[in-house]
Formats: C-alpha cells, structure tokens, sequence
C-alpha cells in the first residue's frame, strides 16, 4: 500500500500512450512523483510539455526495446511501485508471436528487473484487458475476475497468422497477465512486492497522448469514432454493442489499488458497463446537445436492456471505484477530439 504522506516514485511503462498518458498525469495529480518510460527522446519532450506543471516531478526514461532483457534493469531503481501499461495493441500484425512474444517477455523482464534492481518496489499494477476474459460461445455470458480466455489462446496455437487480430491481442493479454501472476507466485518468498491486475473494458474518454491524424490514434478511439459516424443499421440500434469504461477512471482505479492493501495479488474488472449504439446517441445528445453531426437513430424506440457481460463490483466493493456515465465519456471523448482538430 502506497500513500502520499511522504511521496511515492512510480514508473509507468508506457507512459506516452493513450491510457499511460493518464495514468501519469492522475498519479501526479494525485500527489505521486513519476517516472515514465518511452521508446524515444521525442516522445519524453511531448510529455515533459504536457506536464511541465511538475516541473521535478515527472521525468522520463527511454527504453527502446521493453522485451530485452535488463530493459528496466535503471528504470526501476528507486521506484516504490510500478504501473505496466505498455503493450503492442495492433490488430493487424500477421505474426502472433510478434504481439505475444514482447508481451510475455516484455512483462516478465520487468518483474525480473524488479527482483534485482527494484529494491524499493511495494506493488506492481498491470494493465490488464478484458479481453482476456471471454471466449464462452454463450451469447449473453457473464465473465468475472475467474475467467480466462483460454479459447483464444488455443485458437492462436492452432490458426497461427491465420487467427484473426483481435484473437491474437487477447492471447497475448491472458499469456503476460498469466505470466505475471506465475512469477509473482514463484518467487514469493524472496520478493517484497506484489501484484495487482486491472482488466478495462473498452477503454475510452478525452485524449491527451500525442498524435498527428486520425491514424495515430489509439485503436479504442478509432473504433469510437466509427460508432459516432458511421450509419447504423437501424433495427438493431438497441443490440449489445460491448462494454466501456472511461480512460479517467482506469487511472483513477490505479491510484486506488496502489492505496488499497487487500487489493494485493487480485485481478479487478473496469467496467461502467454495456451500451448499444442507441444509447450512445442517447447519451451524446443528453450530454452535449450542442454536438453536430450525431446520428439520432430511433430515440423513440424501447430503450435497451442491455446487460454488462463483465461484472465489476469487486472493484466498486473492494477499491472503491465509481464509474463515470455514458454521456460523460462520450461527450468528452469527441469534445477532446474536436479541440485537437479531428
């Protein structure tokens, strides 16, 4: 358990992307002191600038190749905890191992890396998907922190390139989160730490990362934006889309399970919940009627009874967590786009 009374160092794996981005800035806020790592200087002097408020505070450290081994060997020196955002989110990668490969080792020489270097290290946080949950066939099933999506890993031994990309990114998220928990049992009694594993659903809300276009989005954002224009069907407005949470409150949720002792070696849903298409132009509308260019559907229609398929009251119960809305989430979400010109 982490608190700010004499302030914490994290380093956040990841930090220039689109969830590591808020992980830094709510820690920060929240009165952490942080270390991020990035690929390249260019992508350190982006964040410097986004967070230059704290001057001292932040800092960054460039690790090229996070799947070598002693990657974070100086990284983790000094850290009282770590957050492991970084991963390769590409649905379009035709080798599997090229996805599952970084990640797994990518994980595992962190921990490894900790074990040596990490003489400070409390708690390790790693993000998680809930990806890496489903793979029942049952339409309407509801997944818990017990499930593992071990049909996608078999489908992906099976299929190899074959598989398709979203199959692939899951595998790749149960092996490392796998991976993690295995270590962390193995070596228990001659580690310090432990672990923590958060598993967000898709994962959407204001942008703050860098990027030039459209195509240098987060995959999540891309796919929102696609919901949000493009033309829907429009009798099955009111089907199950899938489930989001708010990039705010995953970062939030990292902060909390830092604070949390009985957090320690528990994997925790993010979910605010499901949506259709539907509800999301409902939500859009309530939230920021001043919106163009937002489809209607059929607002008259039966609202949905859309069920959430990944129950999150472990985190609402055990860290604490409050969702935001639907209409909160996606009002933001397209007003951050908008103001950076897209």
């Amino acid at each position: 358990m982490l608190t700010t009374s004499s302030p914490s160092l994290i380093l956040v794996t990841g930090s220039s992307g689109f969830i590591g981005s808020w992980v830094c800035k709510t820690l920060l806020e929240s009165g952490y002191l942080v270390r991020g790592t990035v690929r390249s200087p260019e992508k350190g002097a982006y964040l410097q600038t986004l967070f230059g408020a704290y001057a001292e505070k932040f800092e960054t450290v460039v690790v090229p190749d996070l799947s070598q081994p002693g990657a974070h060997d100086e990284a983790v020196k000094g850290v009282d905890g770590v957050v492991h955002v970084a991963a390769i989110a590409s649905h379009s990668i035709a080798d599997p191992e090229a996805i599952i490969g970084p990640a797994v080792a990518g994980t595992i020489g962190l921990l490894k890396s900790i074990e040596t270097s990490g003489t400070s290290v409390k708690r390790v946080i790693y993000i998680s998907s809930t990806s890496a949950l489903l793979g029942k066939d049952q339409k309407d099933y509801v997944y818990t922190e017990n499930h593992w999506n071990e049909k996608a890993v078999k489908v992906v031994r099976e299929k190899g390139a074959e598989a398709d990309g979203a199959t692939k990114y899951a595998a790749s998220k149960v092996l490392a989160e796998q991976a993690l928990f295995q270590y962390a049992a193995s070596t228990a009694a001659a580690i310090s730490w432990d672990v923590v594993s958060l598993l967000p659903a898709w994962t959407y809300g204001p942008v703050i990362h860098e990027f030039k276009s459209f195509d240098d989005l987060n995959g999540s954002t891309k796919i929102f934006v696609s919901h949000v224009k493009t033309p829907r069907d429009i009798s099955k407005l009111n089907d199950y889309v899938c489930d989001f949470v708010d990039v705010r409150d995953v970062a939030k949720a990292v902060v909390l399970a830092f604070k949390c002792e009985a957090a320690g070696g528990e994997r925790f849903i993010l979910s605010a919940g499901a949506y259709s298409f539907q509800n999301l132009y409902d939500a859009l509308r309530e939230g920021s009627p001043a919106l163009e260019d937002i489809p209607v559907g059929n607002p008259g229609a039966a609202k949905s009874v859309c069920i959430s398929l990944r129950k999150a009251e472990k985190a609402r119960t055990v860290l604490g967590i409050t969702f935001r809305s639907l209409s909160e989430t996606a009002r933001d979400t397209l007003i951050s786009l908008s103001q950076r010109g897209l």
